[in-house]
């Protein structure tokens, strides 16, 4: 699968397909993510940065360094991220949503395509490619649709778990998280110090020795 193809495929099989106002859920692929307005990368020359600093109306000037404009470029490119496949389904009134990085387990397909791997590799003993999509054509066509509900309903019990999941980590750093009350000071806990140790101790951990 490239970028063309699967433009081609979301502009005449999928979208046609689509109820109104339809999110498509995808994921972190990288022909899902083609940019039109490509953001420079760390490698990317020196004049190309200031190119693109430019045309998206970040200030800099002349004299700054490579790593200085790539700093630039790396605060403001969340506000000029363009993506193809976004800009397609909006302008037919749908809308991309992607899923976390590295999250498969929150994606049906990818716990389909688990089934389908471990299925077809089973009785995979010709290897020829011919035969492997022969098995995964019948595999397919045995998918019911109850079937395809219940990987759903698997994905959404993931997703509820990470939620609660979510919470509890938060709570239990809240309670881990140690905060200096408002009150305090370090005058505060030098004058502490000094009048538990003895007035004008000396603290710096260096004493003379008597000869």
């Amino acid at each position: 699968m490239k970028a063309t193809n699967y433009q081609k495929w979301l502009t005449e099989k999928l979208i046609p397909n689509l109820p109104p106002q339809s999110v498509l859920v995808v994921d972190n692929a990288l022909y899902h993510n083609v940019q039109v307005n490509k953001v420079p990368t760390s490698q990317t020359t020196k004049a190309k940065m200031m190119e693109w600093l430019t045309v998206n109306n970040v200030p800099f000037h002349d004299g700054m360094l490579k790593i200085q404009l790539y700093d630039l470029i790396k605060a403001h490119k969340p506000l000029h991220k363009n993506s193809v496949m976004d800009n397609i389904m909006a302008a037919y009134g749908h809308t991309a949503l992607r899923l976390p990085l590295y999250h498969p387990d929150l994606n049906p397909t990818e716990l389909v395509w688990a089934h389908v791997k471990q299925s077809v590799g089973a009785e995979n003993v010709s290897f020829h490619l011919d035969d492997v999509a022969k098995k995964c054509e019948k595999w397919f066509s045995e998918f019911a649709i109850e079937n395809w509900g219940k990987v759903c309903d698997r994905t959404e019990k993931n997703e509820k778990e990470y939620i609660v999941k979510e919470g509890i980590r938060e709570n239990a750093i809240e309670r881990i998280i140690i905060r200096r009350s408002e009150d305090s000071s370090d005058s505060d806990s030098s004058d502490n110090d000094t009048t538990e140790l003895g007035e004008n101790r000396d603290l710096s951990g260096v004493e003379l020795l008597d000869e």
